[in-house]
């Protein structure tokens, strides 16, 4: 009887220590950088991208953080020009090479984000929660939603070829909701 007491004292301890749940939890610590419509993307545990609406809704702008998100540089901004404009798609290759889709706008990095180059539009300033993905240098995939006013709103999944200078269309159609790609 003594023995199965000790064990069961002995499992009764070893499940409090190994599954508290204080035991696996990561903490979290807060960065202000600025508004809305935040988009982001880590290349690897140190270096990632976050972009975001500034100044009131103003800018957009991107930051890098190389330690871990414990600080952020800002990279680079440019001013708001659409007035149904709700967030914007980033996928970075490698720390030099990336794609951003704002504004119906695919545009590409080779410098770590801080100069961007327009590659092409594909729709008149309409995008509404997109997503980008590349799985390379040359093939991605941008999905987006274009608001409507009778609440049918459109939805798009563009394949984006060549290194982003060639895009073809796979889906139109209404959709509340184009899912993530990943």
């Amino acid at each position: 009887m003594k023995t199965l007491q000790i064990f069961f004292s002995g499992l009764f301890l070893f499940i409090i220590v190994n599954f508290n749940n204080y035991s696996y939890c990561q903490e979290w610590e807060s960065q202000n950088l600025g508004s809305s419509g935040v988009t982001m993307d880590f290349i690897n545990a140190n270096t990632g991208f976050v972009g975001l609406k500034i100044n009131g809704g103003d800018n957009y702008a991107l930051y890098k953080t190389v330690n871990k998100g414990l600080n952020f540089s800002l990279l680079w901004t440019i001013p708001v020009t659409a007035d149904n404009f709700r967030g914007f798609g980033l996928d970075m290759i490698n720390e030099n090479l990336g794609f951003m889709f704002i504004e119906s706008k695919l545009l590409k990095t080779t410098n770590g984000g801080t100069n961007w180059t327009e590659l092409f539009q594909i729709r008149f300033n309409e995008s509404y929660e997109p997503t980008i993905k590349f799985y390379n240098e040359n093939l991605g995939f941008i999905t987006y939603t274009a608001p409507s006013l009778d609440d049918n709103s459109e939805s798009f999944v563009y394949k984006v070829t060549n290194g982003g200078n060639n895009a073809s269309s796979v889906f139109t159609g209404q959709a509340h909701r184009i899912p993530v790609i990943k």
